[in-house]
C-alpha cells in the first residue's frame, strides 16, 4: 500500500521531489491527473527512483554525504544519542522528531515558508545543546 498518493478534485495525485541542479535545493510539486491508484503509484515510483538517482549524483559532485533530513538522523543516532544520558536521550529523540522531522515533512508537502521552520530549528537546537 502506498501512502504517498492521495485523491484531490477527482484524481489521484502525488508529491513529486525534484532537484534543482543549479543550487542543489529540493523543492515539491504535486502532480495529479491520474484516473487510477495504481497509474498514479507507478507515476510516484519512477518519479522517486529520479529523484534518487539525482541526489546521488548530487552527492558525488558536491563530496556531501547527506541531506538535511539524513544529517539530521545521522546526528541523532551516531552523535546524540551515544553521548548522553537516559533520559536526555527521550528528550532528544521526541524533540528531533517530533519537532524538527515531523514538521519537516509537513512543511515540505505544505511548501511553507522556510523561515518560520529556519527559526523553530535553531531553538530546538539551541535547547538540544542546552540538554547536553
Amino acid at each position: 500500500m502506498n501512502n504517498n498518493v492521495f485523491m484531490f478534485n477527482n484524481s489521484w495525485n502525488y508529491f513529486r521531489k525534484v532537484v534543482n541542479s543549479n543550487n542543489y535545493t529540493i523543492s515539491y510539486e504535486q502532480v495529479g491527473g491520474f484516473s487510477n491508484k495504481k497509474k498514479a503509484e507507478s507515476a510516484y515510483e519512477k518519479d522517486e527512483r529520479k529523484y534518487e538517482s539525482d541526489i546521488t549524483r548530487i552527492k558525488r559532485m558536491t563530496n556531501m554525504r547527506y541531506t538535511f533530513r539524513e544529517f539530521v538522523e545521522y546526528w541523532l543516532s551516531d552523535i546524540f544519542l551515544p553521548n548522553t544520558d537516559t533520559v536526555t536521550k527521550v528528550y532528544g529523540t521526541w524533540a528531533v522528531n517530533r519537532l524538527i522531522l515531523l514538521p519537516y515533512q509537513s512543511i515540505k508537502r505544505q511548501m511553507y515558508v522556510v523561515p518560520v521552520f529556519q527559526k523553530r530549528l535553531r531553538f530546538i537546537i539551541t535547547i538540544l545543546i542546552l540538554l547536553h
